[in-house]
C-alpha cells in the first residue's frame, strides 16, 4: 500500500513538471509568435507611411 503511494507521488510529479514545461513551450512559443506579427505590422505600416510621402 505505501509503495503505491509513492509510486503515484512520483507520477503525479512528473505530471506536473510535465505540464510546466508544455506551459513555458506555449509561452514562448506565443510571445514568438506576437513579436513576428508586431514586426510585419509595423514594418506594412512604415511601408505604406513611406509610400504617402
Amino acid at each position: 500500500m505505501f509503495l503505491r503511494q509513492i509510486a503515484s507521488g512520483k507520477s503525479h510529479l512528473k505530471n506536473k513538471s510535465l505540464v510546466r514545461t508544455i506551459g513555458k513551450t506555449w509561452r514562448k512559443t506565443m510571445e514568438g509568435a506576437s513579436r513576428v506579427f508586431i514586426e510585419k505590422h509595423y514594418n506594412r505600416h512604415r511601408r505604406l507611411i513611406n509610400d504617402v510621402l
